[in-house]
């Protein structure tokens, strides 16, 4: 969905509340019920950008009002995957969900990462992820970061991290740390970039990933440099 789609789903599901208003008549505590239709709204991966998830937490905040309830959006290209397209060395990217670190008491209503909640403020963004171990249900991951685009800048502990960089970009930032650099390559099917910038894989952290949880596939650590073998070990020795 475009962001012109996107404001004509808006306004047909405005133009529809407007007319279901104006025929019933709700008593105390009753709403207009919601449409339909899958309530997931579905945006195009190249459309997934701070103002479009901006637009649509504004048009949750709406709808909470209109119906007492709200929906909620994804990337057209997040689906839950088959188990055997999890394996060791395979880079996906997911929604994460933290709590976030600030001591903020309010947030803005429209704010495209942060939450209010009834257990604090929560930081929501896509992550990329490489996966180290699979289970029968869930598989063990190490995130990928870019902080935004610095790297291992300021950083306190950068033995902790691992440079990765796509095997087939023309132009890759140099190498950051001490640990020799990963090598990944890009799934033709994979819609984003892939690998860029000054991407670090943080060795000293995991977290899991269900199975029935909603992922895009990216790529895949490249074999021929023994990147898998070598970030496994590196994981081992870091936490030993």
């Amino acid at each position: 969905m475009s962001s012109d789609d996107m404001r004509r789903s808006f306004q047909e599901e405005l133009d529809r509340y407007d007319s279901e208003i104006e025929s019933l008549r709700l008593g105390s505590g009753e709403w207009v019920a919601p449409p339909s239709r899958n309530p997931l709204i579905r945006i195009g991966s190249k459309e997934y950008h701070q103002e479009n998830a901006r637009n649509q937490k504004r048009w949750s905040f709406t709808q909470s009002f209109m119906y007492g309830m709200a929906s909620a959006s994804l990337r057209n290209t997040d689906q839950v995957q088959r188990r055997e397209a999890y394996a060791p060395g395979v880079i996906f990217s997911a929604p994460f969900h933290s709590a976030s670190s600030t001591g903020e008491a309010y947030v803005k209503f429209d704010d495209p990462n942060m939450t209010a909640t009834p257990f604090g403020m929560i930081c929501s963004k896509y992550r990329k992820m490489v996966i180290l171990k699979t289970f029968g249900e869930h598989c063990v991951c190490a995130p990928i970061y870019t902080h935004n685009g610095l790297g291992l800048q300021g950083k306190k502990f950068p033995d902790e991290y691992v440079s990765i960089r796509d095997i087939d970009d023309p132009r890759p930032e140099i190498p950051e740390g001490r640990h020799r650099v990963l090598l990944s390559r890009k799934y033709q099917s994979c819609p984003s970039g892939g690998i860029r910038g000054k991407s670090v894989v943080k060795l000293s952290e995991s977290h899991c990933h269900r199975y029935d949880a909603p992922a895009t596939l990216e790529g895949i650590l490249d074999s021929k440099s023994l990147s898998m073998v070598r970030l496994l070990e590196m994981v081992r020795t870091i936490n030993s």
